[in-house]
């Protein structure tokens, strides 16, 4: 995260898990001076811009919790949004006096953030703030290594990257001579920490994007310019940094530095910072009304946002929630719950109904898999209601599938909806390997 007087622009890597570019990609990023959030696709096109106000100045995704989250230096808080930019909320107010860099740790819950000298963190609900440690005046950027215990940080008042465990304990400085280091990401699987430095504009002096081995060997120089934030998609292969300057502009390399294009050109003195995070394609959306179905193989459901595709193996067990986010198909309203399921060939995707836009379950019934039925729950009557709280329902794969999926779509009776019988949820598929 840049500390200039001028505003930053932060971006963040949004990725689909998987090799190389794939649907669901975004490129995000901060606009502080105009207060706003834009993401774009990882070759450059389909600009999108949210409006969330204040001054963001860093940014984190939760992809499959389907949220972004930010801090905004303005009101020194940590605020949140779904990943269109909607259902904006403050998680942490008073954050602190210098609310700059951020992570997410999403498996624990936690958000971790700086505030000048100062690393904090809490629950990913705002609760439970901590003070992880204090370090100089000037932390700039912040990575975790989850598996190790480490978090890393840049200082820049010293020009060091530095690790900690991470209850504060036992800080070690990993790379000297990194002259006003912004943001820093991890490549744990090949060993090496990278991050971007931006030099001076009004000095002409241009920074570099760098990479070292963990241990602080191996300093490499990638990309030379005006860099400020950075992210890596080690799966892609590919690096991703902003430029300041009068040309200030995103781009993309693969991680050794080579292939290097420009994605942008943004329209914004600084374009800062960057992250990296895992989120889900939306091929198969719902009818758009209030009801959303998580899901979750071997852990508790998480909603990305929109539909969702992931794998699963024999055994494995299948957690499922359908709630009513805004409460509007909850009790007390008389709107009984369903959710089902289809079985196809993988290498296909479910057929769209030709009557119910939104649903991806055939009409007839044929292949039906009713995995909860309000109308049996309630003894035939059909009055059984979605609980304010979510149904949730746990089932088990059998212990041998392979080469189906399943699509499983949640529905609720509600006369009122646009289509005049039930509200549907995305719908998610399952790749059963």
């Amino acid at each position: 995260m840049l500390r200039h007087a001028l505003r930053p622009c932060v971006l963040v890597l949004l990725v689909l898990i998987g090799a190389g570019p794939a649907l669901g990609q975004r490129l995000y990023w901060v606009d502080t001076a105009g207060g706003s959030i834009q993401s774009l696709l990882p070759d450059g096109t389909g600009l999108e811009t949210h409006v969330v106000g204040g001054q963001p100045s860093d940014i984190a995704i939760d992809g499959g919790g389907g949220k972004m989250y930010w801090t905004d230096d303005g009101f020194n808080e940590i605020r949140r949004a779904d990943l269109d930019g909607t259902s904006i909320e403050s998680v942490v107010s008073g954050a602190g006096n210098l609310v700059r860099a951020l992570a997410l740790d999403p498996t624990a819950g936690k958000v971790y953030w700086t505030d000048a000298g100062i690393l904090r963190r809490a629950n990913l609900d705002g609760t439970s703030v901590q003070v992880v440690l204090t370090d100089g005046v000037a932390m700039s950027g912040v990575a975790l290594d989850v598996a190790a215990g480490k978090v890393y940080y840049t200082r820049n008042d010293t020009a060091e990257i530095k690790r900690a465990n991470l209850d504060g304990s036992v800080k070690e400085v990993v790379v000297s001579g990194a002259s006003n280091a912004q943001e820093i990401a991890l490549d744990l699987a090949a060993g090496k920490v990278y991050w971007s430095e931006p030099g001076s504009v009004p000095l002409a002096m241009p920074g570099a994007v760098k990479r070292a081995n963990l241990d602080g060997t191996g300093v490499e120089t990638l990309a030379s310019g005006f860099a400020i934030g950075l992210t890596i998609d080690p799966a892609g292969g590919r690096v991703y940094w902003g430029e300041n300057g009068p040309a200030a502009s995103i781009h993309a390399a693969d991680l050794d530095g080579s292939n290097a294009t420009t994605l942008i050109a943004t329209g914004v003195i600084l374009p800062v910072g960057c992250d990296f995070a895992a989120v889900v394609p939306e091929p198969f959306p719902g009818t758009g009304e209030d009801l959303r179905l998580g899901v979750g193989i071997n852990s508790p459901p998480s909603f990305g946002g929109a539909a969702q595709e992931i794998s699963a193996s024999g055994g494995d067990l299948v957690a499922l929630r359908l709630d009513s986010p805004g409460g509007t198909l909850a009790s007390p309203v008389a709107a009984p719950p369903f959710i089902i399921a289809d079985l196809i060939a993988t290498g296909t995707d479910p057929i769209e109904n030709t009557f119910f836009p939104g649903v991806w379950i055939p009409g007839d019934g044929s292949e039906w898999i009713v995995l909860f039925d309000a109308y049996s729950q309630a003894g035939g009557l059909g009055v059984a209601v979605l609980p304010a709280g979510g149904l949730n329902l746990t089932i088990q794969l059998p212990p041998v599938v392979s080469g189906l999926k399943v699509a499983i779509q949640g529905f609720a009776a509600y006369p009122v909806a646009a289509n005049g019988l039930f509200a549907a949820s995305s719908a998610t598929t399952i790749e059963l390997l």
